[in-house]
């Protein structure tokens, strides 16, 4: 065999397991439930405060039903906080936003989320890179389209007037990054990247995000 053959074929391979990656993205698939009575995810009260529970057996359930405990623990005590999430299935994932807003402090409210996506047919979690394969993008692309929200958000302030895009960056990225911290979440055919806002970050940019629900769209997996 030839090195011109066998390149051939191992690029063939390898866009024949990204095409079969994407369809087991995209592939609807039968729900397995523990609880057949339940919601694919249900409310779980913690405290008197809604906390959401994902009602499917096996792979990474455990684990993420655990996390979700330990993400929410700081806040079913506080009366300060509220907690709430949205889910979304499409195809054979199974896509969890969960947000919580702390209110204790005397600036602005500190912003958190956390999401999942779930392969339906066997409860795996999707990492962002496989997830991004149905923007046919992938992790750098997502994260310039991040930032360019945030660019666009800058040039079309008063900001800009008295610092540039640089320091301005520099000194918002200690109370976020805009390439970190990043939690993507399905809702019909786009994908959304929720950005956690930490206290103290400038009260304009946060009303904007605000009026956004604190969320950028990505990409379109249509597109």
């Amino acid at each position: 065999m030839n090195k011109k053959v066998f390149f051939s074929i191992i690029v063939l391979l390898i866009i024949f397991i990204m095409l079969y990656g994407v369809f087991s993205l995209t592939e609807k698939a039968e729900i397995n439930l523990q609880d057949k009575s339940k919601d694919i995810v249900y409310d779980k009260f913690i405290n008197n405060k809604k906390t959401p529970y994902v009602n499917l057996v096996g792979g990474d359930i455990d684990k993420i039903n655990a996390n979700i405990e330990l993400f929410v623990r700081d806040y079913v005590n506080d009366e300060y906080s509220d907690i709430s999430y949205d889910y979304n299935k499409k195809g054979n994932i199974l896509s969890l936003i969960i947000r919580i807003i702390d209110s204790k402090s005397i600036d602005v409210s500190e912003v958190k989320f956390t999401s999942y996506n779930i392969l339906l047919n066997n409860s795996k979690l999707i990492s962002d890179d496989e997830l991004f394969t149905l923007l046919d993008s992938n992790k750098t692309e997502v994260e310039k389209v991040i930032e360019n929200s945030f660019i666009d958000y800058y040039n079309n302030s008063e900001i800009r007037k008295s610092i540039d895009y640089d320091t301005y960056k520099n000194y918002q990225s200690k109370y976020f990054d805009y390439n970190k911290d990043v939690s993507y979440y399905i809702n019909k055919n786009i994908i959304y990247g929720y950005i956690n806002m930490n206290s103290g970050i400038d009260y304009t940019e946060y009303n904007y995000f605000l009026n956004k629900d604190f969320k950028v769209s990505v990409g379109d997996i249509n597109a």
